[in-house]
């Protein structure tokens, strides 16, 4: 090909592939143009080179490179740190409150879990809600998706946002207890990442039934399936993206500043209903995240993918349930609208 359509140099390449691997730069449209096709262009570019890519595309090699076509916007990137800092938030509060209550037995009762979850989904919709959107889960970001209330193409970076979040989330946990932890599994006759160890690593990922209440081995898994969890986490997940979406709609007459603190107690009474039977995740961040940390030091297959999958349990139940809860409190919306229309005439 002519000089000017060469392909770059090696080290431009390795820069571009370097680029691409920030979903978050790549997964938001440069301003001007539509979607993800900028993406694929430059693969085909990286691919592909010369006169043929630069006549499809008509772009050339530098607009690949260039990063003030490639910049998001103030808004896209503050929601993207407001996901990041309120997943981290409930992450380490949730998580920090199942390490106490594990590792040293500080609560009592399962009502104490759930009061300080309450404390920390509250908390976190206030300190990020200014930042965006306030999704702070997967599982709610892919059913506003569904629904028509959030760009798809921002769905992947916010979903890799709220991952980060909860992954620091799950290293500082590490970090504070991991003395505790070992102290604890050494008291139980076990190691890290031994059969049984579930005991311990339930404080960073979700195991069902629940390992402090009813232990590990055959009879604790008859209490429940993989299958009956994942309906459980499709279940409550559902409860919560339905009463997310009628607590924040205008119409439902919630004042702005209630909403967080009733969303807070909307996941603590879920957590007394059903965290007996899967410790209640209803958010994969949450859940993978401190996973990836504990397979990282040394929790190995007990943490991914768990011994009976967790890990797919815990991602299909809850983006299924807020799926179902989304559409569900759509339909319920368009019920009180043609109720309301019929009052009118």
């Amino acid at each position: 090909p002519p000089a000017a359509c060469a392909p770059p140099p090696p080290r431009r390449h390795a820069a571009l592939l370097l680029l691409q691997a920030t979903p978050a730069m790549f997964l938001v449209p440069p301003p001007g143009r539509p979607g993800l096709s900028f993406v694929p262009d430059c693969a085909i570019r990286i691919l592909n080179p010369g006169l043929e890519w630069q006549r499809r595309t008509g772009k050339s090699h530098s607009d690949c490179l260039r990063f003030k076509d490639m910049a998001m916007t103030r808004e896209t990137r503050n929601m993207l740190i407001g996901e990041v800092l309120g997943t981290y938030l409930i992450t380490l509060i949730g998580t920090g409150v199942v390490a106490t209550a594990v590792l040293t037995g500080a609560q009592v009762g399962l009502g104490q879990v759930a009061a300080v979850w309450w404390a920390g989904v509250t908390i976190a919709i206030f300190v990020s809600r200014p930042l965006g959107v306030a999704h702070l889960n997967p599982a709610v970001t892919i059913s506003m998706a569904t629904l028509g209330n959030f760009q798809w193409n921002l769905v992947a970076s916010a979903i890799l946002a709220q991952l980060a979040g909860a992954v620091l989330a799950g290293v500082t946990v590490a970090l504070a207890f991991g003395s505790l932890l070992d102290r604890f599994l050494t008291s139980k006759g076990l190691s890290i990442g031994a059969p049984g160890s579930q005991v311990g690593a339930m404080v960073f990922g979700e195991y069902f039934p629940n390992p402090a209440m009813f232990g590990t081995g055959p009879d604790a898994y008859a209490v429940i399936s993989p299958v009956g969890a994942t309906i459980v986490e499709a279940f409550g997940t559902a409860i919560l993206v339905f009463a997310i979406i009628r607590l924040t709609d205008p119409r439902s007459r919630v004042p702005d500043w209630l909403a967080p603190i009733l969303i807070g107690l909307v996941v603590a009474t879920l957590i007394n209903l059903f965290a007996p039977l899967t410790q209640a995740a209803w958010n994969p961040a949450r859940d993978l995240g401190p996973r990836l940390v504990a397979w990282a030091i040394g929790f190995g297959d007990v943490a991914i993918p768990g011994p009976r999958g967790e890990v797919f349990v815990y991602i299909v139940g809850p983006v299924f349930g807020g799926i179902a809860g989304g559409l569900a409190a759509k339909a319920l919306e368009a019920i009180s609208a043609r109720q309301g229309k019929e009052e009118s005439q």
